[in-house]
This record gives C-alpha cells, structure tokens and sequence, in this order.
C-alpha cells in the first residue's frame, strides 16, 4: 500500500469507528423481551382486512396479470379492411365478364347471314328426348360468370397487433402490478399496530462489577422497563417500541431519534425519524428504510379506552410522549397536514 493511501485510510479509520460507535446502541440499554411484555402498549388498532390479507391480494393480483397477459400477447387483434385484395378480386372478375362478353360477340359474327335464324336445344333425359325451338335476340345481356361465397373477396379480417403495441400493453400491466405490491407491502410495514412507552436504566445506574445479591422484593415496577410517565427523565432515558402489521415483533427506538408529526387528517398522527433512516444493528428489528410510522385514530384502543372522539385519543398519545403538562399544550401547527408536533 503506498504511502498517500495509508495517509487517507488512517484519517478515516477513527471517524468510521466514531460513527460506527454512535450509532450503535448498548445492549445494556435495551429491556428484555420479558421486561418488554410488561409493559402495557398505550396505543392499540387493529389493520384492515387488505392489510391483513395483502398476501393473497398480491398472489390473485399476479393470476389476474398471467391471464392479462396471455389474452394481449396471444388473442388482441384489429379489423383490418384488406382494400387491395378487394380491388384485385374485382379486377379479376371484370376480366373474366369481358371475356366472356367478346366470346358471345364473336360468335355470333360468325352466324351466315342467308341462314336460319333458329338454334335447336336438345333435352336428354332418360325416358325421351325433347326438342325446343329458341330464337337468339340481340338485346338478352350475356350474364357474367357467378362467383360463389368462396371465391367472393372478404372487405376485413382480424390480425394480431404488431409487437411494439401488445408489449406496450403487458409492460403496463406488469409495471401496475409492481406498484400495487409495493404500495401493499409498504402500508403494511408502516401501519402501526401497537405503541409502547418506557424508560430503560441510565448510564449512571448501570454497576461496573458483578451485581450484588438481589434484596426482598418490594412492591415497586420493574426498573430495567417501567412506564413512560410525565417524571421519567430525560429523552436520553425514553424508548418506544413499534410494532406494525408486517413485523408483530417490532422495534425499539430511543425517543429522541424520533418525532410526531400530524397526518394526512385529524385521525392520524405519523412518527418519523430524525436521522432519516433507522439502521441501528442492535435493535430488535434489524431492518434498514423505515423512515415513518403512521398511526389510524380512528377506532383504536388508547391506554385503555376505545375514544368515541378522535380528539381525546390524540391528546391522550401526545400526553403520553410529552408528558402530561406539555401534551396538553401541543396543537397542530397551522392546522397543516404533516406538520410537526414541536417537542
């Protein structure tokens, strides 16, 4: 390795592992699964059904663009009025009508005029023979050649479209396909189910050595995961635990590395995150992408209680992530959607 470019590794080695460190989160600050299932969730809803099912609306959807498909690339045809083929069919029987035409005149040029005008027809037929007298008349018109339904031109037929156009059509189909499924898929990941609140321990309180033996148990709640309260501490100390429709297990995040916004409406309040993107290695969900949640007011289970009106279950959540004191103070921001709730 030559010199410049050790030079430059050296430089950024400390700040790749001062950014690896903090982004890192200690184990030791994270409550157990067993402690985390102690904590009641403050917020509760139930996903609708093609949240629930978009599995199976994402496989029907598939059969739907299979027979799509097929039915463009193997049977979409066009009425194609085949004009030539008409016109050459009917050149050809005017051919033949002319034809026919100068046989007759030519035969009758040929007739002696000192002749007998008369043409004899002779009717075989099995038992006896009859004879009939017919005089030609120059004025009868010599009929054309009959055509029969065969040989008649057809003005249209039905041909398959050209490529470009049943490609055009199936890269349709497939690119809505795609974006449905990634519309479902994306819904699900993002529609909150369930919001806890705690606090874990705090640096301070974390012992350098092998703990001593426990003490009697005292009535008191669980220190390693106790409820959010307004006295909790610090944001330093906060967490809240998110679970969605697509991953029941959830995440654990520490509330300052987060935000409340306003949603689209009243009945919906979005959680995004201040750093854009959560890639934490150590969390409980080790996904990467996840830049907001959003939470349905409507119908869902607030500490509790199931709020006939959206209002109170809002300020019940706000109360519960700014404390009680600073929760009531929140209010939108210009009544704008997507506006953050100012901490």
């Amino acid at each position: 390795m030559s010199l410049p470019l050790r030079r430059v590794v050296a430089r950024l080695r400390p700040h790749r592992r001062h950014y690896s460190t903090s982004k890192r989160l200690s184990s030791t600050s994270i409550p157990d699964a067993a402690a985390l299932d102690s904590v009641s969730p403050i917020f509760t809803q139930t996903p609708p059904l093609w949240v629930r099912f978009a599995w199976p609306l994402i496989i029907g959807n598939a059969l739907i663009l299979g027979s799509a498909i097929d039915i463009t690339w193997n049977h979409w045809a066009t009425l194609v009025k085949d004009l030539e083929a008409v016109a050459e069919k009917n050149r050809q029987n005017a051919a033949a009508a002319a034809a026919v035409e100068a046989k007759c005149n030519e035969a009758q040029s040929d007739i002696p005029a000192g002749s007998s005008s008369t043409f004899v027809q002779v009717d075989t037929t099995k038992d006896q023979s009859s004879t009939s007298i017919m005089e030609p008349s120059s004025s009868t018109p010599v009929a054309p050649p009959s055509t029969t339904n065969a040989d008649a031109p057809k003005p249209s037929r039905w041909e398959i479209r050209p490529t470009w156009q049943r490609s055009i059509f199936c890269g349709v189909y497939v690119i809505g396909w795609a974006f449905s499924t990634a519309y479902l898929l994306k819904y699900r990941q993002t529609y909150v189910t369930r919001l806890k609140f705690f606090r874990g321990p705090t640096s301070s309180n974390m012992p350098s050595s092998p703990p001593p033996p426990p003490l009697p148990a005292k009535p008191t709640t669980n220190s390693t995961a106790a409820a959010l309260t307004p006295e909790a501490g610090s944001q330093d100390n906060r967490f809240i635990h998110i679970e969605t429709a697509s991953h029941p297990k959830g995440i654990t995040i520490p509330l300052r590395k987060v935000s409340m916004y306003d949603g689209r409406n009243e009945t919906e309040l979005v959680i995004r995150s201040n750093s854009g993107s959560i890639t934490k290695s150590r969390w409980r969900w080790n996904r990467t992408g996840r830049e907001y949640w959003f939470m349905s007011l409507s119908g869902a289970l607030v500490d509790g209680t199931r709020y006939t009106q959206v209002e109170s279950a809002r300020d019940k959540i706000l109360q519960a992530w700014f404390g009680e004191v600073e929760g009531k103070k929140k209010k939108k921001r210009g009544g704008k959607k997507n506006s953050r709730i100012l901490s």
